[in-house]
């Protein structure tokens, strides 16, 4: 992105190197040519670490027993209504609900298993023990308040928003927050391929 900035790269001269660079770890998710990829996949491949990083534990909230610790490198969440019902406190809707609220969400579900000494229904909780550098929110046709920054819980890890990707079977449009808070947006059939810079995001209301 810095190098499209400084007009060293056009944007599909930028996406092109990056696509090059996945496409030799996977050929599916980096095709050459005007073959479209799955943008889901796409960063799943990017951003995810290579050791693990997140403790997933089944806990007896009666009891307090744990059982069944698993380990893996999990960087991406995925919001959609099955889940956010899932949680076992009562939370009412999720419609309007923030990305931390979400995560929070997420990080707890209900399971089938019961617990060996109570008997109570048991549930899984979801833990980093290293922070990773980045995080992936996956909308699914869901209204979410996006976070300009937030802690995540349980670390004292700041994430701030970097970019947005509208997710669709269309051609790519996104938004991208450098460091400063500066938002551009890329939308190569309606700006000849050219990012425009829409202000910093501190002036933004809420978006969704």
């Amino acid at each position: 992105f810095e190098s499209m900035l400084q007009h060293q790269r056009s944007g599909y001269e930028a996406r092109n190197y990056i696509r090059n660079i996945v496409g030799e770890r996977n050929a599916e998710l980096g095709p050459q040519g005007k073959t479209g990829i799955d943008v889901y996949d796409l960063a799943r491949t990017i951003l995810t670490p290579c050791s693990d990083i997140m403790t997933v534990q089944h806990v007896c909230r009666a009891c307090n027993h744990e059982q069944d610790e698993e380990k893996n490198n999990k960087i991406l969440w995925t919001c959609n209504a099955g889940s956010w019902k899932n949680n076992p406190a009562k939370l009412g809707t999720h419609k309007g609900k923030s990305i931390l609220q979400w995560i929070n969400a997420l990080r707890v579900q209900k399971t089938d298993k019961i617990c060996p000494s109570c008997g109570t229904q048991m549930v899984m909780s979801k833990d980093y023990t290293s922070s990773p550098h980045f995080l992936a929110v996956v909308n699914h046709e869901i209204k979410v308040n996006v976070d300009n920054d937030f802690v995540f819980p349980g670390t004292e890890k700041r994430y701030k928003i970097c970019g947005i990707i509208y997710y669709a079977h269309y051609h790519f449009v996104c938004r991208v927050i450098d460091k400063s808070g500066g938002v551009w947006y890329h939308d190569g059939n309606a700006n000849n391929n050219k990012v425009v810079y829409y202000g910093n995001i501190i002036n933004f209301a809420k978006c969704q």
